[in-house]
């Protein structure tokens, strides 16, 4: 009789371990799915802004072009004033793009870093 309540009482105090470690796992799962879910919705907002970015680069280096042709065609009918002009905008225009390009490496940095913290 003493050995079967030795048994139970080693029974009843494994159990409670084991519970205690399900409660200690449960919390970590929770904490790491609350981590995922706030790295999640900053990777959501990094490129949303990274689209924005994107966008201004494409719509800038569209311009770019415009600039040039327009350039070119002031320097064929000998309006070299507008020309410079010309290829002074396109340049400003170049300028915005690689700002662009130095933003979108932020972002992209800002997003591995979130990634990292998140391992």
């Amino acid at each position: 009789m003493e050995k079967q309540l030795k048994i139970a009482q080693e029974v009843i105090a494994s159990s409670k371990e084991v519970k205690g470690q399900t409660a200690m796992a449960r919390n970590r799962a929770l904490s790491n799915a609350q981590q995922a879910t706030v790295a999640a919705n900053e990777l959501a907002e990094k490129i949303a802004g990274s689209s924005n970015s994107l966008f201004s680069a494409a719509e800038s280096a569209e311009n770019i072009k415009k600039l040039i042709d327009k350039a070119i065609t002031a320097v064929v009918e000998g309006e070299m004033e507008a020309a410079r002009a010309l290829t002074t905008a396109a340049k400003t225009a170049a300028n915005n793009v690689v700002s662009v390009k130095s933003t979108l490496c932020s972002i992209m940095g800002e997003a591995y870093r979130i990634l990292f913290d998140l391992l």
